[in-house]
């Protein structure tokens, strides 16, 4: 039987961090995966047995529910300032308008902490909401 991979993410995520995420993956008969890849930099993934579309789902879910209750959810990265830059750029290229995307860059001016940054990226990702940190919704903000 193969696996199943959820929760894909780039960034690295402390030791501390990685041991009481996997110990939450582990309730769940599922792992909690945190590396550094040759060319690519640091990602992380769950993965747990392949059990099909309702098993893996819920497997899912649940492992997320016992994270966020557990304040672990977005994942909070340990940034280099570097690696923040490169976030912050890849967020705002979303924005389409070259002065809005300067002023949104500026405005960050990379002080941001690791979890705020975590934050966004989740709320990007997700195609989001109302939050106001939101790339996604900055030109209605404007």
């Amino acid at each position: 039987m193969d696996e199943y991979h959820f929760g894909v993410g780039r960034g690295r995520v402390s030791t501390a961090i990685a041991g009481r995420v996997e110990k939450i993956a582990r309730k769940h008969d599922a792992t909690f995966t945190s590396v550094t890849l040759p060319g690519d930099g640091p990602r992380y993934w769950f993965s747990t047995r392949n059990y099909g579309a309702p098993h893996n789902g819920a497997t899912a879910k649940a492992v997320f529910d016992d994270l966020d209750a557990a304040g672990l959810w977005p994942m909070p990265l340990v940034l280099t300032p570097n690696e923040r830059r490169a976030e912050y750029r890849r967020l705002a290229s979303a924005i389409p308008d070259a002065d809005r995307r300067a002023r949104y860059l500026a405005r960050r001016s990379y002080l941001a902490t690791d979890a705020e940054l975590a934050r966004l990226v989740a709320h990007y990702d997700d195609d989001c909401c109302d939050d106001d940190r939101c790339v996604a919704h900055y030109d209605e903000r404007e």
